[in-house]
């Protein structure tokens, strides 16, 4: 089941940052094999969320701006379109261009949780290549551990 579409085995490790490059939250261990959303929507983070105990600050103004906004998470394709979690618009030939506007933002800001997983692979080498250790061998302690280090 670890064996994933890449023809590799792997553990997913669904993550939230912040802006200053820091996790906030890991959901670790799920297959391989298994969909970002499939993985998202049994996955802790998930739950909290649903459940509003993920303790979201509450809303604020954007700088410039009196309307108070809500606090998102932000996704790619691959997750579901909730009150708290952006997504972009589905790519095909209609996309106007408000929505490629959109789209465009959306893939900039999302850079951030790439950064920091690329910060996390260069801080820990180790996580260049696979791990040498099976699921059962505590992988998701370890993998916490780099995490929040």
């Amino acid at each position: 089941m670890f064996y994933n579409y890449k023809d590799y085995f792997s553990v997913h490790l669904q993550r939230v940052c912040d802006a200053n490059y820091k996790f906030i939250s890991v959901d670790i261990g799920a297959y391989g094999r298994q969909s970002d959303s499939g993985i998202f929507t049994e996955s802790n983070i998930f739950k909290n969320l649903e459940a509003k105990s993920f303790n979201v600050p509450n809303y604020r103004p954007l700088p410039n701006t009196t309307t108070p906004m809500p606090f998102v998470l932000l996704g790619d394709q691959g997750y579901p379109l909730k009150e708290y979690l952006l997504r972009p618009y589905p790519f095909d030939k209609n996309l106007n261009s408000a929505k490629e506007t959109f789209n465009y933002r959306l893939s900039k800001a999302r850079r951030m949780i790439e950064c920091t997983f690329g910060i996390l692979v260069s801080k820990w080498r180790c996580l260049k290549t696979e791990l040498q250790m099976n699921p059962e061998q505590h992988v998701d302690i370890v993998i916490k551990t780099i995490c929040f280090a």
